[in-house]
């Protein structure tokens, strides 16, 4: 018993050691990024402030920016998004992991669809956006969630 007495305690130092290390870690902010069967590049997230400002860093790459939220102010995530070109064929069709949508489109004009799965009577919003030559295009898209109005002069918005 007295030669397993040093192995538990050396066990224990490098159990403690690990735990350290893996706490002074940043944490990694889980931003989606991909590509559609279409072409188009595209990232998703922004629940979490770290993973907004990891986004945030990626503004410039991209030519669209939508951000949904309920008509309280609060943000959405698992919002279906599609976005469909001019002659109506889908570019990209993606579940957003948070609030925020950017996608790389070439400039034109493009038909936004999202659907909010939990959502009241206008769970569906559809927008014509224009995406200009050398510009990104921001804009932010409001649910009825069925809760209710926020405090006056207040948001949840970031």
């Amino acid at each position: 018993m007295n030669r397993i007495a040093p192995l538990v305690a050396q066990g224990a130092r490098l159990a403690a050691a690990c735990a350290l290390t893996l706490a002074l870690l940043p944490a990694q902010a889980a931003v989606v990024e991909g590509t559609s069967p279409a072409g188009v590049r595209y990232a998703s997230g922004g629940v979490s402030d770290e993973e907004l400002s990891a986004l945030r860093a990626r503004f410039p790459q991209y030519t669209l920016r939508v951000e949904t939220a309920a008509k309280t102010g609060a943000h959405l995530a698992a919002v279906q998004a599609r976005i469909l070109d001019a002659r109506g064929r889908a570019l990209l069709e993606h579940q957003m992991e948070g609030p925020w949508l950017l996608a790389q489109l070439p400039p034109g004009k493009y038909t936004l669809e999202l659907r909010y799965p939990g959502g009241g009577a206008d769970a569906v919003q559809r927008r014509t956006v224009t995406v200009g030559h050398g510009s990104s295009t921001a804009l932010t898209v409001y649910f009825d969630t069925g809760e209710g109005k926020p405090a006056a002069g207040t948001t949840a918005l970031r």
